[in-house]
């Protein structure tokens, strides 16, 4: 039997996204660091609010590319959050592509890298967007709430209606405890378990409604133990957003069934046949 994995040949894939890019990131991203987890830094290139990585003009604040600034970020990735954050829906069509070009050259300037991300902001989905994304080389649109809760750790069919699992708060309370054993537990293939937030809500207590923290104060040590929690499973792979998607992506043109495989893309695709891990290479087409 043949059963698709993720890379390097891990059952399930955990990753993160936080939004806004404030002064909190600075604590959080050494404790992300830690335990060796990744996520996507979700960021407005107009409405900087690290002051330490800000330029401030008549015009609002901006993200400053530096050497601290990219080295604070490293080994995760950057995506767009919109320009300003204003509801996109009340956009018109030209502000709205003038939004997302502004902050993808914004970012790209200031980190030095593609951004090849979206999150939505507040949360509202517009049908004009993935068009725009995917003119301007956008891959994934993430959103913040998620519809379909009969399958909660499955991949989307489309990567522009990527739906996360609950804010990093829901796994204080009991059900988001269930929920993570039930990820740890389940047989399913490629279950993916989805985490976002933002840094800010570990100081800002009453930010957001501080009734979803379940009473929780010392939210840095809460966080500490979630993710002790989580990493440093040999099962689990531990991935950006971007890193998830052209991963899946690669899969997703490769073909096999229980008697061949063929692999066309330019990396290894990994894979269980009875029980044993194999990687199929590159540009390659076997028996099995």
């Amino acid at each position: 039997m043949v059963k698709p994995l993720y890379k390097y040949g891990k059952k399930r894939v955990i990753t993160f996204s936080f939004d806004d890019g404030r002064e909190q990131d600075e604590k959080l991203i050494p404790l992300l660091n830690k335990y060796s987890l990744k996520a996507t830094f979700n960021l407005n290139g107009g409405r900087c609010r690290n002051d330490r990585f800000a330029k401030v003009t008549e015009n609002g604040k901006f993200w400053v590319g530096s050497s601290e600034l990219r080295d604070l970020y490293r080994g995760h990735e950057i995506a767009s959050h919109s320009y300003l954050h204003k509801k996109i829906n009340e956009l018109s069509d030209e502000e709205l592509e003038e939004d997302t070009i502004k902050d993808i050259e914004t970012l790209k300037k200031a980190f030095g890298v593609e951004i090849r991300g979206y999150a939505t902001p507040n949360g509202i989905r517009d049908k004009r967007m993935p068009a725009i994304l995917k003119k301007h080389g956008i891959c994934y649109e993430r959103f913040t709430c998620r519809e379909d809760t009969d399958m909660p750790f499955a991949l989307p069919k489309d990567f522009l209606w990527w739906q996360p699992n609950p804010h990093f708060s829901y796994y204080a309370k009991d059900e988001g405890k269930k929920m993570i054993e039930d990820f740890f537990r389940t047989n399913e293939d490629l279950p993916c378990l989805y985490i976002w937030g933002h840094s800010y809500e570990l100081e800002l207590l009453d930010c957001k409604g501080s009734e979803r923290w379940n009473g929780i104060t010392d939210r840095y040590a809460y966080l500490e133990g979630l993710f002790e929690n989580i990493a440093k499973r040999d099962d689990v792979w531990y991935a950006t957003n971007i890193e998830i998607y052209d991963y899946i992506t690669n899969l997703r043109r490769t073909r096999y069934d229980d008697t061949y495989i063929d692999n066309p893309t330019d990396i290894p695709i990994y894979f269980e046949i009875n029980g044993k891990v194999i990687a199929a290479p590159p540009h390659s087409r076997f028996g099995v």
